[in-house]
């Protein structure tokens, strides 16, 4: 299973997820990272020294990557992830999780499944940790989509146009699926958005508003159909940007 895109954090789509007042807030993306510091007179800023990941980090990551791990119940790989009804072993292992972000390998043979389904059973269980009330603990997910269109200038390819969008969603998982139906879904929707942006024609990604009310429509149309009655959704959104030189 490859690794989903980080979850864009675009302010319109916390609005459908924080319709309780005065409820704590949880993250929307799971990946914290370091924050940079400065010093107060010189103005140079520095990022701080990623804490590295230790034995007993990467040990619960392999003892949830089993050869089975997909057909686990998905409530039962989230509890042992981060049981969101114990205050200690949930901070416990989402600081584990936070090393592991910031400094497994790229090309660790566990980078991947941290990337894909632990960061969707990450978001997961922070939803339902922090937030207090039913209405904040539908789920969020979503992605980055991004096509180019290269021309040959003097010999070299180089891109003329750009168009990209960000988009996200809610979505309530059944109480009888499996990780790898939720993982599935996930990937099935963000690769259809990816394949439908790719399909359009350059004239048509030129038209701002209609590509975004088009995507949209493509995203309804795709959680719907993708989620069933295993994965209701709701609350889609989708901003859409196109640039374009030499034209």
């Amino acid at each position: 299973m490859g690794s989903f895109k980080k979850i864009p954090l675009l302010l319109a789509g916390l609005a459908v997820l924080t319709a309780c007042a005065g409820a704590p807030q949880g993250e929307t993306n799971p990946v914290r990272r370091v924050a940079a510091a400065a010093f107060p007179h010189s103005g140079t800023e520095y990022e701080a020294p990623a804490p590295r990941y230790t034995r007993a980090d990467y040990r619960l990551l392999e003892s949830l990557r089993t050869e089975d791990y997909r057909d686990r119940p998905l409530d039962a790989f989230n509890a042992a992830l981060l049981d969101w009804t114990d205050e200690d072993a949930f901070h416990r292992n989402e600081e584990a999780l936070q090393r592991l972000d910031r400094s497994l390998p790229g090309d660790d043979p566990l980078r991947p499944f941290l990337d894909g389904t632990v960061s969707a059973s990450w978001n997961e269980c922070q939803r339902r940790h922090y937030s207090a009330c039913p209405q904040r603990q539908t789920l969020t997910a979503g992605g980055s989509l991004s096509r180019e269109r290269l021309a040959d200038v003097y010999g070299d390819q180089v891109a003329t146009a750009w168009a990209w969008a960000d988009f996200w969603y809610g979505y309530t998982p059944g109480a009888s699926v499996t990780v790898g139906e939720r993982d599935d879904f996930l990937q099935a929707v963000e690769q259809g958005m990816q394949a439908y942006l790719e399909d359009r024609s350059w004239e048509q990604c030129k038209g701002q508003k209609t590509m975004e009310r088009s995507l949209l429509a493509e995203l309804k149309r795709l959680t719907t159909a993708q989620g069933g009655q295993s994965f209701p959704t709701g609350g889609w959104e989708v901003v859409y940007q196109f640039e374009t030189v030499g034209d």
